[in-house]
């Protein structure tokens, strides 16, 4: 494993890195968005390092240890990234990494490269395994992983510490034996580069593993547990670690998008949380809300609702939402009304309360219908 050949796709071309490159490369990767997931790449990226890194990748690529390319516009030549091949555990098997400009984001681009990259080793080299790994904290990294045709192997909890936290770390591969995939390229998406999503008051960005405190807080809010079966009457933060742990798991797998509700932008208060868990086969999702009581009657929840549904039905591509209210919950019951979602019906004893059946009246929205301005 020692050669660095040119790699040309219909977009890109990935070639070995010229020391030419090095102002490029420090601006791109010294982006905090694209360092502070990655922990070989330091922030604040400082000057000359770009060019210490490009000069060790031939003398990696001589002892067979790392192989790296520039991922590059194959009709203008703007550099994009990095992607890279290394050693794990012998001649037949390689980790693969990778990181992308931040401007570069959303367009498909590493999962082109990553395929291109494949099909070369495969074809060419003694590699039979090639595996990688992100962190629960950033899905978009495992759907790159899941788009370049990688398979989820499983999940290692606390595996990698991540700006001094440990962080449960997720596994995916590509085999010789299996390649290309059989099955097609998923075309689910939770559309995670087009958060957050802001509007006059309010702004949406996904759950993360940082955010166990605050969704306590909220769990524990006058009138959460008397309207979501649930969550219990007296949640404690273990309760909320798992919650939020499971949140960002079904970010990661792509089976369920949870929002937070902050005040003004990404890193305001937060004062509710909105989300949903996705059946893709039938492109439609099941809706799920709460707000903090301090704020409840001033259009907040309309706000995190229609935001959702812009989102839903705009990049993630849904056909159908669908609620379900207790018949005693007016506030939840007019939201939905006045956010353009019709009532089905009620699905008596359907959902189970402490040991008690409790009756739901199931709400739904679809794409075509009408919705108020």
């Amino acid at each position: 494993m020692s050669a660095r050949p040119s790699i040309t796709t219909d977009r890109l071309q990935l070639r070995p890195f010229r020391l030419d490159d090095a102002s490029t490369v420090q601006k791109l990767a010294g982006d905090e968005r694209v360092g502070r997931q990655i922990p070989l790449i330091p922030h604040p990226y400082p000057d000359g390092e770009a060019e210490t890194w490009i000069s060790t990748h031939d003398e990696l690529a001589k002892d067979g240890k790392d192989l790296v390319w520039a991922v590059t516009n194959s009709e203008n030549g703007v550099l994009m990234g990095a992607i890279s091949i290394g050693k794990a555990g012998g001649p037949h098997c390689v980790e693969l990494g990778y990181w992308l400009g931040v401007p570069f984001w959303g367009k498909g681009y590493m999962p082109e490269a990553a395929r291109a990259l494949f099909d070369w080793a495969f074809s060419n080299t003694e590699i039979v395994r090639i595996q990688a790994h992100h962190s629960v904290t950033n899905p978009a990294s495992g759907r790159v992983m899941l788009k370049s045709g990688m398979q989820r192997e499983g999940l290692m909890p606390k595996r990698m510490l991540l700006n001094g936290d440990p962080v449960d770390i997720v596994y995916y591969s590509a085999l010789k034996d299996n390649w290309p995939p059989s099955t097609p390229e998923p075309t689910e998406s939770l559309g995670l580069d087009q958060l957050p999503r802001s509007s006059d008051r309010l702004c949406l960005r996904p759950l993360t593993l940082d955010d166990v405190e605050t969704m306590h807080r909220l769990f524990c809010s006058p009138g959460v547990y008397e309207g979501l079966a649930s969550i219990p009457q007296h949640p404690d933060l273990d309760f909320a670690r798992d919650r939020v742990r499971s949140g960002c798991q079904r970010i990661t797998e792509c089976q369920g998008l949870t929002l937070l509700a902050c005040l003004g932008n990404s890193s305001g208060e937060v004062i509710g949380e909105i989300g949903l868990g996705i059946n893709w086969r039938h492109r439609k999702g099941g809706l799920g809300y709460l707000l903090d009581a301090d704020y409840r009657g001033q259009g907040y929840a309309s706000e995190m609702l229609q935001g959702l549904i812009e989102h839903a039905f705009g990049p993630m591509g849904l056909h159908r939402l669908y609620a379900a209210t207790y018949p005693e919950n007016e506030a939840s019951k007019k939201l939905l009304d006045r956010n353009g979602f019709t009532l089905e019906g009620m699905s008596r004893g359907a959902y189970c309360k402490e040991g008690q059946y409790l009756d739901g009246l199931e709400w739904s929205l679809l794409a075509s219908d009408p919705r108020p301005a």
